[in-house]
């Protein structure tokens, strides 16, 4: 399973675990615990499904264009 981090900063991904925390929606930037599990699949990135924060007001898609610096994998 692979996670789209939407914390800011590079120190905040080295200070803090990336499992069990509260991250900001990817699009209002609201602090939530919830994901959207969505497939993403893109031509030199190849993964099944991706966990993105996503409050339930917004939407998000596989089309949307994400950085590829913020997957990380998790167990």
């Amino acid at each position: 399973m692979y996670l789209y981090d939407t914390r800011n900063g590079n120190d905040e991904i080295t200070r803090f675990p990336i499992n069990g925390w509260l991250f900001p929606c990817l699009i209002c930037g609201k602090i939530i615990g919830s994901k959207e599990k969505i497939l993403y699949k893109k031509k030199m990135f190849k993964l099944k499904y991706l966990e993105v924060p996503c409050c339930k007001k917004c939407t998000i898609n596989e089309n949307f264009i994400l950085d590829k610096t913020k997957i990380h994998k998790i167990n």
